[in-house]
């Protein structure tokens, strides 16, 4: 039964529904030229697309779906995009655009003035540049620069990614991209060396380690290890070991952990799992958990990988295979032998034979699969978190959330559509071009337009496929495919890991991969796993001053078709609802939720889905969104 509140929220929406039928904003926008497209005057990189004409540098959203302009760019200006933002370094303007803003901010600098996150390293969300006695930081999630004056004339720094910490004299401070504010941490300790990476900095003190977790905005300290040591850094943890002792600190719990070790021990770390191994002992840590797990391997001659969301190990003379998760922070061993196997960032597939149907291994349930029997026999492709496979009806994805295997009937003739360095599955006939949404284990898809085969470019969660003179647009964060009518067959094309291009006809038209209600955490389909004790950011897209209504709950089994509106995917038994605003001036509205440190709520995955009532014109849902709670 519909509790009072949600029979309330549906009347309210049934009632707004009939004033007029409206569709979101599209997910294409247009940049037209006035001229040739110079291919040399891109860049682009995961949410951001810059183009630089004359003195104009021009800049994509993915998540507003915009482009903006920053005039009176300099010949001599230095340009580039990292993975959500932009920027151009112009003499005395130093200007950076957020994709999560859709705007430019500048700052005046003097000559002097130094980057110290060049191009040349990892970034992401971080713009840190030094003038004189002020460091000046950006963060791309809150699409502001924020000012800090420096106490020493050669303060020791580590910045990468989406953290940076900072030691100046007897301060030690860390900052957030996340939330855009640093935290300071007052010691009696001299800096030695400084790291970073996407949700984690170490400060190594004289006396002590210093971790600060960017997820949690906290310090935490560590004794040193006793002895030499030595060190390797993944993207949510660092390793430290010395003989007879490991060390890790992770960013997302924001916690060191020790565990004795053999005493040579050789490292190795990922994305969430560290490694330390010494002959037959392996111990495993679990940035998702905090926790050490150790390990007995058979003999010393069983191979070991470690990849982004998973570990696993083969015995070549038993032919056992065994993967370790570290969302579970357990180990599964193959039910029978592997002679054939392979494993991708959060999944992996084993087989006795050739003559055997694969078995699927899934980080994030911690399991061993069977293949269902009508799928063939036959080596599978693994995609970042499942796999496409075929089957006697046409083919099906194996989605590494639930270990389900999705069937979509096709032709014989059916060509698959993947990259293995990417969470894209797809399929195309030679009259449609097929998509899986893994959010919600479904597939979608489009007519085509034209006779011939698409031109298709892939890369990590975009999708875009060229038809004629129309192109598709897919993102694995929105689930859906959008298509645009071209004022002529395309130039180029390009994807992008949030975002595409496709140039024809005089304009440029870029597509944002990302759904108009969206979060900062995008695991499993890209990077950044939100923990139980983290914050759920949840930023919506719309006009400024809309107001929105927004659901969090259960996804439906199946959505709820609303004429005119598309697909309602959350179920409004056990919703909750909170209202949300767009500020004057913006195109942004945001909400952050506290998510209790209770481990009862791994594993749960809620749907997330507003209604937008725009200043003017008429109401209309945004794209539904999920996201995993680890």
């Amino acid at each position: 039964m519909i509790s009072l509140r949600a029979a309330r929220v549906a009347a309210l929406v049934a009632a707004l529904c009939p004033l007029a039928a409206a569709q979101r904003p599209s997910a294409w926008a247009e940049l037209p030229l006035g001229g040739p497209f110079q291919p040399s005057a891109v860049r682009q990189l995961g949410k951001t697309c810059a183009y630089l004409q004359g003195t104009t540098l021009h800049a994509f959203s993915a998540f507003t779906k915009s482009w903006t302009a920053l005039t009176s760019v300099g010949a001599s200006a230095q340009l580039d995009a990292f993975n959500d933002l932009a920027w151009a370094w112009d003499r005395a303007r130093f200007s950076a655009f957020s994709a999560y803003r859709g705007r430019f901010e500048s700052i005046a600098i003097g000559p002097g003035a130094q980057l110290l996150n060049p191009p040349s390293q990892r970034n992401d969300s971080i713009l840190v540049v030094q003038d004189g006695s002020t460091l000046w930081t950006f963060s791309a999630f809150t699409g502001q620069w924020t000012s800090r004056a420096l106490q020493s004339s050669a303060p020791l720094l580590g910045v990468q990614r989406h953290t940076l910490v900072l030691a100046d004299g007897a301060t030690f401070a860390g900052f957030s991209a996340f939330r855009g504010r640093w935290v300071d941490l007052a010691t009696n300790d001299s800096a030695v060396a400084a790291q970073a990476n996407g949700s984690w900095g170490v400060i190594e003190g004289a006396q002590q380690l210093y971790g600060f977790s960017a997820e949690r905005e906290t310090w935490a300290t560590h004794p040193l290890l006793a002895g030499p040591t030595q060190s390797f850094a993944g993207e949510d943890l660092v390793l430290y070991s010395a003989p007879g002792e490991a060390l890790a600190y992770s960013g997302l719990t924001g916690t060191f952990r020790a565990t004795q070790v053999p005493i040579t021990a050789m490292l190795r770390a990922d994305a969430l799992i560290g490694a330390v191994r010494g002959g037959v002992d392996l111990h495993l840590f679990s940035a998702v958990l905090g926790t050490w797990r150790h390990e007995a391997l058979p003999t010393s001659a069983t191979a070991v990988q470690v990849m982004p969301q998973i570990a696993i190990w083969h015995e070549p003379t038993t032919q056992q295979l065994s993967a370790y998760s570290p969302f579970t922070g357990q180990v599964a061993a193959a039910p029978e032998p592997s002679v054939f196997f392979q494993a991708n960032q959060a999944c992996a597939y084993s087989m006795a034979d050739l003559q055997s149907k694969p078995l699927f291994f899934s980080a994030l349930a911690g399991a061993w699969f069977p293949a269902p029997s009508d799928v063939k026999v036959e080596q599978p492709t693994l995609t970042w978190c499942g796999s496409l496979v075929r089957t006697d009806r046409g083919h099906a994805a194996f989605s590494g959330r639930s270990g389900r295997f999705v069937n979509l009937p096709t032709g014989p003739t059916a060509q698959p559509r993947y990259d293995v360095n990417s969470s894209v599955i797809a399929v195309e006939e030679a009259h449609a071009l097929h998509v899986f949404d893994a959010r919600f284990e479904r597939w979608a898809s489009v007519p085509k337009q034209s006779s011939g085969p698409l031109s298709i470019a892939i890369w990590r969660t975009s999708l875009v496929a060229v038809d004629g003179a129309f192109a598709h647009g897919f993102g694995t964060l929105s689930g859906e495919l959008e298509t645009i009518a071209l004022p002529a067959p395309p130039t180029l094309f390009a994807a992008n890991s949030e975002s595409a291009r496709v140039a024809a006809g005089g304009s440029l038209f870029a597509f944002g991969a990302t759904p108009d209600l969206t979060t900062l955490h995008q695991f499993p389909e890209f990077r950044r796993v939100l923990s139980v004790g983290g914050t759920l950011e949840l930023n919506l897209r719309a006009e400024s001053g809309s107001s929105a209504l927004l659901a969090i709950g259960r996804a439906s089994a199946q959505p709820q078709n609303l004429s005119g509106y598309g697909e309602w995917w959350v179920d409004l038994v056990g919703a909750s609802f909170v209202g949300l605003s767009i500020p004057a001036g913006e195109v942004r509205g945001a909400k952050r939720f506290a998510v209790p440190l209770d481990p009862s709520l791994r594993g749960l995955e809620p749907a997330l889905q507003a209604w937008v009532l725009p200043p003017s014109g008429a109401i209309y849902a945004t794209q539904p969104t999920t996201v995993g709670i680890r």
